[in-house]
């Protein structure tokens, strides 16, 4: 068994009992983990600040690093996750983070120390707040939104469907239509929306057999309708699934299910 020798409590122990530092020769902390764990314990606050520190001059390296570290670990990221949610299930519930509104927390995003107030509940996370303050998770839902808008517009059905208990069909084929946004909006020459044929309301499914590309403002006028009902109660909408749609050369594009693009 291979072993190494700790210059803190001046103890040979098995190389299993030191965390890794790459920056090392031997890839090993030269404390072993028991000692690195009172040295935190004794300079928490010492330790915390000069990693704040480091954070904010290496933000970019920062996240790149992580966001390798979160594809490469994907499996095991999720399995830790839900494991600890598990184990934790009721830690904040009956805790209320807003008690004293006084008290403060930092914001990893935009690396500014705010009072508890400036954060979303968040009931998964330690004391029951969300890491990034209102202001930069706002920002990240937008950034994302815009990076990736047929993920999110998938996400959020998905969640819609969850709610109502909806039969949910192949997640993937319903990504793949939202993927094909940019040329039904180039093609209708407006924005357009993937509408529940039957409302998830209803009863629909959220399935590919249930949704259809409509213009917004008309899946805004449909809402809650179902396609028999939008059909008799609103012209703008009959006057879509008119036979008289113009057929481009290169596809056959129905209407009434603009998602089978038929060579």
């Amino acid at each position: 068994m291979k072993t190494k020798y700790c210059k803190t409590c001046n103890t040979t122990k098995p190389r299993g009992d030191f965390n890794k530092n790459a920056r090392r020769k031997d890839k090993l902390q030269f404390r072993c983990r028991a000692c690195e764990a009172a040295y935190y314990a004794a300079n928490k606050n010492k330790v915390r600040a000069k990693h704040a520190v480091y954070n904010v001059v290496n933000k970019d390296k920062v996240r790149a690093k992580q966001a390798v570290y979160k594809v490469a670990n994907k499996v095991k990221i999720t399995a830790t996750s839900a494991a600890w949610h598990a184990a934790n299930r009721e830690r904040n519930k009956g805790v209320d983070p807003y008690a004293d509104p006084t008290k403060l927390k930092y914001c990893p995003d935009c690396s500014t120390t705010k009072f508890v107030t400036a954060f979303n509940r968040n009931i998964s996370n330690k004391g029951g707040l969300n890491s990034a303050c209102k202001d930069c998770a706002n920002a990240r839902s937008s950034t994302r939104a815009h990076e990736h808008p047929a993920k999110v517009n998938a996400n959020g059905a998905k969640r819609r469907a969850l709610k109502r208990n909806a039969t949910i069909g192949d997640l993937d084929e319903i990504k793949q239509l939202q993927e094909q946004r940019w040329f039904i909006e180039s093609f209708m020459g407006c924005a357009a929306d993937a509408d529940h044929v039957i409302p998830l309301s209803k009863g629909g499914a959220h399935d590919i057999a249930n949704l259809q590309w409509l213009p917004a403002t008309l899946n805004a006028s449909k809402g809650t309708k179902t396609h028999k009902e939008a059909l008799l109660a609103l012209p703008e909408y009959r006057a879509w699934f008119e036979p008289t749609f113009e057929q481009v050369t290169y596809v056959s594009f129905p209407r009434a299910r603009p998602h089978a693009l038929v060579a």
